[in-house]
């Protein structure tokens, strides 16, 4: 990770913007990235979450599955 604020993270992962949050997942190291992975999902299932937050962790947690799924099958 090149910046120690962790508020840039949750502006890129939860912006419901594909290209942020990838361009935001990418910049985490394996380790940050099951960290917030695991809290995305809590965000997305688990009560006491707004609405909103939500609906960001969803669209977050899909494009990060696409993005492992490239991972494992890459285009040739």
């Amino acid at each position: 990770m090149t910046n120690t604020n962790p508020e840039w993270i949750w502006d890129g992962i939860l912006s419901r913007n594909p290209k942020l949050i990838t361009k935001t997942w990418m910049q985490l190291s394996a380790e940050e990235q099951k960290t917030v992975l695991d809290h995305l999902i809590d965000m997305a299932n688990k009560p006491g979450w707004m609405n909103a937050q939500k609906a960001s962790a969803t669209v977050a947690v899909n494009v990060i599955a696409e993005l492992k799924a490239e991972e494992q099958n890459p285009k040739r």
